[in-house]
């Protein structure tokens, strides 16, 4: 087959083209420190890229939720170590006034006793973002209701249970149900009873004295429940911050270029495109030689 000169010529041209595509190409790339502009230019990083992106907003939703999730349960755990030490100071009074008869000592016995109610009540009714911790799944409504002279439970009661998505295979509970803490109204019927039993000028009986231990008890299992939930979500907090450091990596790996790397090839191409424009002007000034003879 005969080269023709202008076959020759459209090579020439034809590379040239292709070699200024990719000096544009590589100079977007170092502009924006990213191998692709759009998902045409490379579709299977393209999609790679999505992946991890959409992994990392999961990551973030899960992050967000967990450390919401701690400040709740950290808001009840402090809740329930008030009613601990609440109902150990409740236990410090009964047993004070087991002691006396005096009239005067008992009724000031019955006012404390009243404000040991006033205080539990207030636990039961702890909130976190304007929303009741105790009601159950029930959060917008009182869960415990005082008239000033007895404690009853909302009509919408306090069982029920909230949920948080974490990123793992099931939802978890993040709520800790009132009657488990405060067993319906029994023990602010207890302290009722003990402020009344003082107010009629009553020593407490020793079946009293033995029964706050009972509900102290209860409290404190509550308390340890709460707190090994808190440190498994502060675990889980800790493997979501791993995890979006490794996905933002493997992301980067994806979709960000070697900066040097490309700079060494963008200068490479821009030189052989330079040395290609010389060879072409010696090859045409040669034919205009010939052309001339």
């Amino acid at each position: 087959m005969r080269v023709t000169e202008q076959m020759v010529i459209s090579d020439f041209l034809r590379n040239i083209s292709k070699t200024r595509q990719s000096i544009d190409i590589l100079n977007r790339q170092v502009a924006s420190n990213n191998k692709i502009a759009k998902p045409s230019d490379d579709p299977f990083i393209a999609e790679a890229i999505m992946r991890y992106q959409s992994a990392i907003e999961k990551n973030g939703v899960y992050q967000k939720n967990v450390a919401n999730a701690i400040t709740y349960l950290e808001t009840s755990f402090n809740a329930v170590d008030g009613v601990i030490s609440t109902l150990t100071d409740l236990k410090v009074l009964i047993t004070a006034a087991s002691n006396t008869e005096e009239p005067g000592m008992l009724q000031t016995y019955s006012n404390e006793a009243e404000g040991i109610l006033q205080r539990l009540i207030n636990y039961g009714n702890t909130k976190f973002n304007n929303k009741y911790i105790f009601g159950g799944s029930n959060t917008t409504t009182v869960p415990y209701l005082y008239d000033g002279n007895k404690v009853t439970v909302s009509s919408k009661g306090t069982g029920g249970e909230i949920y948080v998505d974490l990123g793992g295979p099931d939802l978890e509970v993040i709520n800790t149900n009132g009657n488990d803490v405060f067993l319906g109204t029994e023990i602010f019927d207890f302290v009722t009873e003990i402020r009344d039993r003082l107010k009629n000028l009553q020593s407490p009986t020793t079946e009293q004295l033995n029964k706050i231990d009972d509900y102290i008890n209860v409290a404190n299992v509550q308390f340890g429940k709460i707190g090994a939930i808190v440190e498994r979500f502060k675990d889980v907090q800790t493997q979501l911050e791993s995890e979006e450091v490794r996905l933002k990596d493997y992301l980067g790996n994806e979709k960000d270029i070697d900066l040097a790397e490309t700079i060494v090839k963008l200068t490479q191409v821009q030189t052989n495109l330079e040395a290609a424009f010389r060879a072409w002007s010696g090859v045409l000034q040669k034919s205009l030689f010939n052309f001339l003879q």
